[in-house]
């Protein structure tokens, strides 16, 4: 799992390449809620295009992220997920919480 983070105006990039399995949530969650407090850019931009698999920790990870920027005032959107995890992601109905946007 490889993340990488980039700020463009407004928007905190956060892309994610590889499996997001419950190993790597655990490494990851207390991170991604730390740099998204920490940054002063008014939208969160969770790019998936380059995410191959999600664990259902890792969606439980996002409604957590997701909460945290909404406590913050901050915007979140999924953006452009694979195939493989929008499927996952609308099994689960996330995007009646969070913004999905597909390219």
């Amino acid at each position: 799992m490889l993340i990488k983070k980039e700020k463009i105006e407004e928007n905190l990039i956060i892309r994610f390449i590889g499996k997001l399995s419950q190993e790597e949530v655990d490494k990851i969650s207390g991170r991604l809620i730390y740099d998204i407090g920490e940054d002063n850019s008014k939208n969160v931009i969770i790019d998936f295009s380059g995410l191959e698999y999600i664990s259902s920790l890792g969606i439980a990870m996002l409604i957590k992220l997701y909460k945290f920027t909404k406590d913050e005032e901050k915007k979140m959107i999924i953006y452009n997920p694979s195939k493989e995890v929008l499927k996952i992601l609308n099994l689960t109905r996330i995007e009646k919480i969070i913004k999905i946007e597909v390219n």
